[in-house]
């Protein structure tokens, strides 16, 4: 009897892509800026005590409001919970149809009630242990966020890491794990080690890369990168603002000079196709022509026929 070979084991797990976390964001920047207004009224002695009561009213008015507004700005225009993992595994399970099995975590953040922008340790090392797991049980597992301090936990085991950002994210590390420094956490922590990381950028007109704070790792010119580079990678981790500012994928970050081709010419070149890809800072309200979205299944459908034929011999017909 001959035996079938085995379904490729795909997870997709979203990590704060729903409205909650982004509200508890802003909720966050909100709070921040009114608890400074309290305090300047506070300590202003050329008020009355009845005129600072009046004015410090006057701003938990201000705050009930701003919470409002917000919830409803956030209701209207953002992505309903769980459907980008959902909709990924959609595309994935038509394209590939029975030869794949996907589990869909919608949100797999801990503590979901009190999980703001940055992480402590103790949830970083509850999100790796998370993804050890997945990483176990599954051939590809793709995670999705909203913030790039999600992306923390992939880098666990020593893995080789291919950076595809408009930033190195390796500010100084103290105690709390943000977007910004979730890279020197990751190696002060012993994650993994800073000659495993790799960033592919483009680089100026003198020879320098382009791409925003401190150097860190290796960094590849992807101008000069040929097809097959037969580079090493067990992650691949994506800040959607690596795409130039004409795609409009995103506006809160600075953008890089990239190209979708570059990303995935890069990432196909590969010697092995990596086990694990993030693809962060992306929200969907702000992808304004898809061009985000696109990257995103392109790179997930690419790395999944790389691994199905790895352990089937199978190539997808394309119609």
């Amino acid at each position: 009897m001959i035996e079938e070979p085995r379904k490729l084991r795909v997870a997709i797990v979203g990590l704060g892509l729903d409205t909650s976390h982004h509200l508890v964001e802003e909720s966050e920047a909100i709070s921040a800026g009114l608890d400074r207004e309290r305090k300047r009224i506070k300590n202003n002695r050329s008020l009355s005590r009845k005129e600072k009561e009046e004015l410090l009213r006057a701003v938990g008015g201000q705050e009930l409001s701003r919470r409002r507004e917000l919830r409803e700005r956030v209701k209207a225009r953002e992505t309903v919970p769980g459907t980008v993992p959902e909709e990924l595994a959609g595309i994935l399970g038509a394209y590939f149809g029975k030869k794949v099995e996907v589990l869909v975590e919608a949100d797999a953040l801990p503590n979901k009630t009190n999980f703001p922008s940055v992480l402590s340790d103790e949830q970083g090392e509850e999100l790796t242990e998370h993804f050890r797991k997945l990483g176990k049980e599954n051939d590809l597992v793709i995670a999705i966020g909203r913030n790039h301090s999600r992306a923390y936990p992939l880098y666990a085991g020593g893995a080789r890491v291919a950076r595809f950002d408009a930033h190195t994210d390796a500010r100084p590390y103290d105690h709390e794990i943000n977007c910004g420094n979730y890279v020197d956490a990751v190696i002060r922590n012993g994650l993994t080690e800073a000659k495993k990381i790799t960033h592919y950028t483009m680089f100026n007109s003198k020879g320098k890369p382009d791409i925003f704070l401190s150097p860190l790792g290796e960094f590849v010119d992807v101008g000069k990168l040929p097809l097959n580079h037969d580079k090493e990678h067990d992650v691949v981790d994506v800040d959607v603002d690596v795409l130039h500012s004409s795609y409009d994928a995103q506006s809160k970050w600075e953008s890089s000079n990239l190209t979708s081709t570059h990303v995935l010419r890069a990432v196909n070149g590969m010697k092995e196709p990596p086990k694990v890809l993030g693809f962060f800072e992306y929200r969907p309200e702000q992808d304004a022509h898809g061009f985000a979205k696109d990257l995103l299944v392109q790179l997930s459908r690419s790395l999944a026929q790389r691994h199905l034929e790895r352990i089937q011999g199978f190539k997808p017909i394309k119609k």
